[in-house]
């Protein structure tokens, strides 16, 4: 049977992701995603398979996120406006 896992998985991917946006996929080592997860080596390969998949979850959440705030920004002006008269 597995272990529970003592770590915020989304806490992770956003450390895996800042560091990617700093030094992109090729500059950034598993030694500094261990560094800035707080992750060692197994967990990481545990919980992500690799780095590329690693690398692939921080863009999607990313994605999602942005796609998120745009749509709660346009929900809110949407609201501003009066709507036409039809």
């Amino acid at each position: 049977m597995a272990r529970p896992r003592k770590f915020d998985e989304a806490e992770v991917v956003q450390a895996a992701r800042d560091q990617f946006w700093l030094h992109g996929f090729n500059g950034t080592s598993l030694d500094d995603l261990t560094d800035v997860t707080g992750l060692g080596r197994g967990s990481l390969y545990a919980a992500f398979t690799d780095k590329r998949t690693l690398y692939l979850r921080a863009i999607d959440d990313y994605a999602t996120a942005l796609t998120d705030q745009v749509l709660a920004d346009l929900r809110v002006s949407g609201q501003e406006r009066p709507r036409p008269a039809g």
